[in-house]
């Protein structure tokens, strides 16, 4: 299947640290002295890789062509006692939520799931000694080189999923500053869209991603590709559309839709969730509701328009208290 180039959530990188400068092997000329005291200075540390997360930043995106990083070298020892400069580092910007991982075994370095989190991934190499400490010179060592892959899982606190013409991009732009694409026809969100939603006192992070479909599990649709972004959320708005004309039988589309939940992460499912029964005001929507709360009684349902706006104020309360209980401060 193929990405969209417009959002980038895995890229595959080469890092070298930066080399240690050589020792220096030189000794104090001096008239009529053979060979005089040692003077050789030491070689300069090489600059180590850092990788840091930015705040100010949500895709790898900057990696589609930039795929390999440098520290610089240190520098060689020289005469009189000199010691060479130790490289500067190279310092990698990339999302909160990166997780770095060998891009041979898949084992995980770090999880930069915090602002400002860093881990040196690559360290450089040591300066070599000049004669000047035990009379004997000896080469810098090399610094280390990493084949990398980074994976972002987005940093959000509540996910939406829903199936094609739920109303999922207008439920986020509905509540949040996300600006998704939003169109009266299925599969108009291509990619994640991430919004901020702030209520009186409270602020959170939703997360939007592409409908999942009947066969999603068989990576039928763009929503699978997504899915794993959802990981990191503290509570799922399930969002079904209950218009008649779009969603004849909304009961059933909702077991479809944990259907294919289940089988592309069971996790999912045992995450905090309240289902969003959307478009109230369209034909029949009202009377799709009664079925909808009627057979689902164990599931929280919220009925909203995001076209009049009734029931937002309600879900975003719940929401507060709900990620309050779970310990969240606000943002």
């Amino acid at each position: 299947m193929l990405r969209s180039h417009n959002f980038e959530d895995r890229a595959r990188i080469v890092v070298k640290a930066g080399d240690g400068g050589n020792g220096c092997d030189s000794h104090q000329k001096k008239a009529g002295v053979l060979v005089g005291k040692p003077t050789g200075g030491h070689g300069g540390n090489g600059g180590n890789v850092i990788i840091e997360a930015d705040p100010n930043l949500q895709t790898l995106g900057r990696f589609r062509y930039n795929k390999i990083f440098s520290a610089v070298n240190g520098k060689h020892g020289s005469s009189n006692k000199k010691h060479g400069a130790n490289g500067r580092d190279c310092i990698i910007k990339v999302p909160i939520g990166t997780i770095i991982k060998d891009a041979q075994g898949g084992l995980v370095y770090k999880d930069l799931a915090s602002s400002c989190a860093q881990v040196v991934i690559a360290k450089g190499g040591r300066g070599g000694r000049g004669n000047i400490t035990t009379g004997i010179a000896d080469k810098g060592e090399k610094g280390e080189e990493r084949e990398l892959l980074l994976e972002l899982l987005l940093d959000c606190d509540v996910g939406l999923v829903g199936l094609p013409n739920s109303g999922k991009s207008s439920l986020i732009s509905r509540i949040s500053n996300a600006k998704p694409t939003v169109a009266p026809y299925p599969f108009s969100t291509r990619i994640p869209s991430l919004g901020s939603v702030d209520t009186v006192d409270f602020r959170f992070v939703c997360l939007d991603i592409p409908a999942l479909t009947p066969g999603s599990h068989d990576g039928r649709g763009a929503g699978v590709e997504y899915v794993h972004h959802l990981s990191r959320c503290r509570l799922l708005y399930v969002v079904m559309s209950v218009a008649s004309d779009e969603a004849p039988d909304p009961v059933e589309d909702f077991h479809a839709l944990c259907r294919e939940m289940a089988m592309i992460d069971g996790g999912l499912l045992k995450k905090e969730r309240v289902l969003v029964a959307n478009k109230i005001e369209c034909k029949g929507g009202r009377q799709a509701l009664i079925v909808l709360e009627k057979a689902l009684s164990q599931e929280k349902v919220y009925p909203v328009s995001t076209v009049t706006g009734e029931g937002i104020d309600a879900l975003l309360k719940d929401t507060v208290v709900c990620l309050r209980r779970q310990g969240m401060e606000s943002r």
